[in-house]
């Protein structure tokens, strides 16, 4: 069992799940340092916007590829729960069963830009629920 097999049980549950063996220490501290650095096609500060405290910062393509990799992995993975959640509220739940899928579904409607985000917080910030 990978510590992300009981995301959608935990989703279910509490509306959030915690994967603290998905990525090393190493690989925590790699992922930060990008956050300074190239690669991101803009920059959302949440107090503009009511979304909390902090900002976030969309990647641009190509990925990262350790990120590219936690895409591919966790899709499957999710793909169960976000057909029941669209289900219960009445919304289309035909995800295709792959991540390649779903983002030909996403660029055919025009939604071609990449949509992994890297958070920063610092002391006191926090996330609103927004849509």
């Amino acid at each position: 069992m990978t510590p992300a097999d009981d995301i959608g049980p935990a989703l279910e549950a509490d509306g959030y799940a915690r994967l603290p063996a998905l990525l090393t220490p190493v690989e925590c501290l790699a992922l930060r340092a990008l956050y300074d650095g190239p690669g991101f096609r803009s920059t959302v500060v949440m107090e503009r916007h009511a979304y909390g405290v902090g900002e976030y910062r969309y990647f641009d393509y190509p990925l990262p590829p350790r990120v590219q990799q936690l895409r591919e992995a966790l899709y499957g993975r999710l793909l169960d729960t976000a057909r029941r959640w669209n289900t219960r509220l009445k919304l289309p739940a035909d995800f295709p069963p792959t991540l390649a899928g779903y983002l030909r579904t996403c660029h055919a409607a025009g939604q071609s830009r990449a949509t992994p985000l890297l958070l920063r917080y610092r002391e006191g910030g926090h996330n609103r629920l927004h849509q």
